[in-house]
């Protein structure tokens, strides 16, 4: 079974750097779990597929290569992926088994994308000008040069956007920063059009502390109306009055901030009550 070389090395390497631990298991009969790649790269698996299926993934991700076809051939990987998408959990595949593996056994979203060379293969939405896809946790990419953004938004979205930013500022590798904008910009756009993650503020005074959580330039904060309701869809810190509620985009659940006062707002996600944050200590 051969794999992508460079895929293989990208996703590795990068999901370390982002605070996951990655397990590499080999599929079909290979000789002390020595994985060939397309262009000699030789890859020692820590088990084979079948001691890996007892466990539970956050993520399972197929690299392309010649070796995709076994993959899509193998029941008991099949059987992981799926389990997996019944879970709730993440399925990501890049280059060409989106095509070869996922497509067969149903597994992609609504809209997905592959090598360009086998996109005649898709019967899904495809997707030709985003290299990266992200549809009902299943992530996608095409072929071996968008393997940096593909590793890269892998760990945004299981470990949230900092290691994914300190990841990419390690590799120089260029990646939207966080940035605080004006609130009355954001109501009147639909939070899942926003590319650069965002820093939501509420009070001018918080500027400083806001800016410095973010990596913001301070004179890029704005203060924003209080009195207002909107529901973020998409964000990785928010300063709520003083609160910097983390990650919520991380669990994909989105985050309420409802009128409080004239001096407050309420702030919540969907797996807990609303908090009056005015009465919080931080």
């Amino acid at each position: 079974m051969n794999l992508e070389d460079l895929e293989t090395l990208v996703l590795s390497d990068v999901l370390v750097r982002g605070g996951l631990h990655v397990v590499i298991g080999s599929v079909g009969r290979t000789k002390k779990n020595i994985i060939m790649g397309n262009y000699g790269l030789r890859v020692q698996a820590e088990k084979p597929i079948e001691e890996c299926s007892y466990e539970n993934f956050e993520l399972i991700v197929v690299p392309g290569g010649d070796g995709a076809s076994h993959v899509r051939d193998c029941d008991l990987v099949i059987k992981m992926l799926l389990w997996q998408q019944q879970a709730g959990r993440w399925i990501a595949a890049s280059s060409s088994a989106p095509a070869v593996v996922l497509e067969p056994h149903g597994l992609l979203g609504a809209r997905a994308t592959c090598s360009l060379a086998h996109e005649p293969k898709m019967t899904r939405q495809f997707v030709d000008e985003d290299v990266v896809v992200v549809d009902t946790r299943c992530v996608t990419s095409q072929d071996p040069g968008t393997a940096l953004k593909f590793a890269l938004t892998l760990v945004k979205l299981l470990n949230g956007e900092l290691p994914a930013q300190k990841a990419a500022d390690e590799l120089l590798y260029p990646w939207p920063k966080l940035t605080a904008v004006a609130y009355n910009e954001i109501i009147s756009t639909s939070p899942m059009a926003i590319d650069t993650p965002t820093a939501y503020i509420l009070a001018e005074a918080l500027a400083p502390l806001a800016c410095s959580l973010v990596r913001t330039p301070e004179e890029d904060a704005v203060a924003v109306e209080s009195e207002a309701t909107v529901v973020v869809e998409v964000l990785d810190a928010v300063v709520v009055l003083g609160v910097l509620v983390d990650v919520v985009v991380k669990a994909h659940e989105p985050l309420d901030t409802q009128p409080g006062s004239r001096d407050g707002v309420l702030a919540s996600s969907h797996e807990s009550e609303p908090v009056d944050v005015r009465d919080c200590d931080q």
